[in-house]
Formats: C-alpha cells, structure tokens, sequence
C-alpha cells in the first residue's frame, strides 16, 4: 500500500474527527432548546396549575387525654434574722450571710407572706432570702390526633385534555372532574370509655397537589348531611388540600360511615392518585390517545383508542401497606410519599428533541459510511476526490440535525424529517454529481444516501427494536464493503500509473 493511500486515509480520519466538532455544537443547541421548553413547560404550570396528585380523604379526630402530675414548684421567702443577743450565747450574723439582706419588704415580692409584712416594719432588722421546693400536683393535657383511612374508596373520573403553547412550546394540561365516595369504619375503642379523654371536632382532609387548580368549591356529603369544604388540610402528613369539619358528628358511636365529593380539577403533565383505602378502585376516562401509565401499580385493565383511554386501578392494604405507613407518618408529622402512588401522564407521544438527540447519536456512523463510501468510488472507479470535497460533504450532512430540529418545532416531526433528509440528500446528490464525474454516480450515491435516511428513521420509530436496526445497519455496510472490495489488490491501491478518468459534463 502506497504512502500516497495512507496519507489520504489519515486524512479522512482528520476531516472526521474535525466534524464531531459542528456535531457535538448542534447536540449542545438540542439540549438548550429542551431547557427552553422546560423553562415554557414551567411557566405555564405556575400561570395556572402544575401536576395534580389526590390523597384521602382520611377522618381525622382529634382528642385531649387529661392526667394528674406531680411538679416541683420553687418558691422564695425572706426569712428575718433573728436579733442579737449576747446573754443567749448567739454570735451575731457573718457579713456574708446577710450580703443578700434587704431592709424593707419589696411590694412587688410574689413571696411575701403576713408575717414577713410585720416584719418589715421593723427598721433595725435584717432579711435573707430562700428557695423553698414545693411538691404540686397539677393537671396535664396532652393534644392526639386519630387518623382513620376509608374502609372502601372509590374514586371516578373524567378528564379533558387541552394543549397550551408557550412561544413554540406545547404544554399538556387537563381539566378533570372527579367523583370521591366510599365509607370509614370508625371505632375508638377505649378512648370512648375514658373519662380523661375530650373529643374535638372531627374533620375529613384531602390532600391536592396544587390547590391553586381546584376550580369549584367542593361539598362533602357524610351520610346524608352537605358539609362545606374549607381551605388546608389541618395535618402535615398530606400537606396541602382541603378540609371539612364534622361538628355534629360524634366519634363514640362505632359504625359505618358513608361520604362523597365531587372534585373538579385543572392541571398540567399528569395525573396521580394514593390509594389509602383497604380497599382502592379508581376508574378513568380521559380524550388523551397517548397516556403513560406510572406507579407502583399499573392499571389491572385498559383500553387505548385513537379516542382516548379508558383505565381501572384496585389495590389493597396487603399489597400497599399504607394503613401502617401512614399511621407511623402522621404520628411523626412526617409528609406522605408519592412511593405507593398510581397515576397517568398525558405526554406528547413524539418528541422532536428527544428524537432528533437520538438521530445525532447515529451521527459518527453516517459519516463513516459517507467517507467509506466516497473512498471506495475513488478505489474502484479509479476516481481522485480532495479532502475538500469530502469536508463539504461532511457539513452537509451535519446540516441534516440542524434543519431537523429546526423544522421539527413548527411541523411534525415525519415531515420535518422528510424534508431535511431530501434536502441534504438533493444537495450531495447534485454536488457529487460534478465531484463523481457523472450524473448518474451522484444519483446513485444519493439513492445509497436515502436508504441510510430510511434506515435511521425506521431505527427511531422502533425504540424496542433500535440496536437491532443498528447491528443489522451495521453489519449490512460492512458486508457490501467486503463483497465490493473482495478481488481488490489492495498492494496496488493508490499506485501513480494509476491514471485519472476524463471529465465528463454532468449535463450528459
């Protein structure tokens, strides 16, 4: 093999390694404009309502235990010095035990007692003070809370979608109208029986992702009496939401209490919901025809149309073990988790940028084939093609990323690929017909460039199928390289007596 042959393979191998710098630029461009859209997707959520998540709703009593407790209670006195007398044998008082002394009676001393006062009347005496321990016993109180999850929930909902834009952005909202029912069974055991415990005001709490997006005001039926909704769920454990005090409800009555509530909703991205009940059904019906089902349960049916989805959810205490959870966070004032939660996001089923990310991981082969090929034209067809050329050729093809993503964010991705992939492929066509010598050489080599396009486009529609398009993509170019190249005498390759082939016009 000749220096001549070497020097130009290490030149290629330049002119690539050169390339990956315009190509690592229009990767850098792609992730700035998904911060773009983040930052869109962002400000819409905080203009109307961000991801919606419902917790509850879960009965909640409060209570007072009373108990009696002994204290140490520290009180002062002035103790009056007695007065000196020599005939007793008394030595009259040390300096230092009358440095606290006073000489009259301070009004405002808590410790006074009558016969301090008379005392004090006294000019000539002196007073020292004390602290006497004394043993109190007083009433304690102590603030509980019972939480109580539904023995069944049930939670129906219809939900509409409508995509908002932010500059060129799109953002998926929702707009949901769910109906809560289902029942507690309330039991306080021993608390009832003790006449040291004081009930308050029970109250039903749901907790709601984003309160901002609650567009009506809810009303709780508790069995069969309308109870008005207010703001905050008044625990830390479903942060935030809303409430309905139970004033006439008494929570020594064991039995079986029945409540409903509708709840219509706005929000963005997705929709998610903690089934606290022993029991869980949840059931959605949405116009959205690409949904992302996500959680530690997945829906145990589903129906997807070009219409939209129909799904259900059924879970249990066995399997959520959110009964014990919730009890250890609500007595430690800890938040509840999204870990046990179910839930549908409405994403948009093509994304550009991820897609067009996904094509310039594939950018590095498509330029080794180019140049393969191109070097191959020059071995077989005994043609002489500057680095230039194949430099020219190069930033076409990386144009083909920027145009994609370029148009990708006014139309739809297949056209915006369509066009980008003729584009590029008529305009190395047309240039290598003049660099090839021919007409039809450049037509070929852009029918061989078209079926690289198809083959990228087929390999991002089948994510499952993706590495193995690739290998087969792959091994497919590598073998038309040995079967092309299988006579080549590779020791005459780049040889001077090689002579070049005449020019011949394009338009021919």
């Amino acid at each position: 093999m000749s220096k001549r042959l070497l020097l130009k393979m290490a030149t290629i191998l330049v002119l690539i390694g050169l390339l990956l710098v315009p190509l690592s630029m229009i990767s850098s461009v792609i992730a700035e404009r998904q911060s773009q859209r983040a930052a869109a997707e962002a400000s819409v959520k905080e203009s109307t309502s961000g991801p919606q998540r419902i917790a509850g709703p879960v009965l909640l009593i409060p209570y007072r235990t009373r108990h009696l407790e002994k204290q140490r209670v520290p009180t002062k006195q002035l103790v009056r010095l007695p007065d000196v007398d020599p005939t007793a044998g008394h030595a009259s008082p040390a300096p230092h035990q009358v440095a606290a002394a006073t000489r009259t009676l301070q009004p405002a001393t808590k410790a006074a007692t009558a016969a301090d006062a008379a005392a004090a009347t006294d000019p000539g005496a002196l007073y020292v003070t004390r602290t006497v321990i004394k043993i109190e016993t007083k009433e304690v109180f102590t603030d509980h809370e019972l939480a109580v999850l539904p023995e069944s929930l049930r939670i129906d909902g219809q939900v509409e979608t409508t995509t908002l834009h932010r500059g060129l952005y799109p953002v998926n909202t929702f707009a949901a109208k769910l109906r809560i029912a289902g029942s507690f069974a309330v039991a306080v055991g021993a608390l009832a029986e003790d006449s040291n415990v004081t009930f308050g005001t029970p109250y039903i709490a749901v907790g709601v992702g984003d309160v901002r997006g609650i567009r009506k005001t809810p009303v709780l039926k508790w069995q069969t009496t309308d109870v008005t909704v207010e703001p905050g769920t008044g625990t830390a454990t479903l942060a935030d939401g809303v409430h309905a005090p139970l004033p006439n409800f008494d929570p020594k009555k064991t039995g079986n209490y029945t409540f409903s509530m509708p709840l219509d909703l706005i929000g963005a991205s997705n929709l998610s919901f903690t089934p606290l009940g022993r029991s869980t059904r949840i059931a959605l019906q949405a116009d959205w025809p690409h949904p992302s089902f996500f959680g530690r349960f997945l829906p145990v049916s589903r129906e997807i149309t070009d219409d939209g989805f129909v799904s259900q959810w059924e879970t249990t205490w066995l399997a959520t073990n959110l009964r014990e959870r919730f009890s250890r966070l609500h007595k430690n004032r800890r938040a509840l988790l999204a870990e046990q939660d179910v839930g549908v996001a409405f994403i948009e089923p093509v994304d550009p940028y991820r897609r067009t990310e996904r094509a310039v991981k594939y950018d590095l082969l498509f330029v080794l084939l180019t140049f393969s090929a191109f070097f191959l034209f020059e071995i077989v067809r005994q043609l002489r093609i500057h680095p230039m050329q194949y430099a020219l050729v190069g930033c076409a093809l990386a144009t083909f990323y920027l145009l994609l993503i370029a148009l990708s964010e006014h139309i739809h991705f297949a056209a915006a690929y369509t066009i980008a992939s003729f584009a590029c492929v008529g305009l190395i066509g047309f240039y290598l017909s003049y660099v090839l010598r021919h007409w039809r050489r450049g037509l070929g080599f852009s029918g061989l460039l078209a079926g690289l396009y198809g083959a990228l486009y087929a390999i991002l529609q089948s994510e499952d199928h993706a590495l193995l398009l690739g290998a087969a993509l792959v091994f497919g170019a590598l073998a038309a390289v040995m079967a092309l190249t299988r006579r080549l005498d590779w020791y005459a390759v780049g040889s001077p007596t090689i002579p070049a082939p005449p020019m011949v016009d394009a338009a021919a």
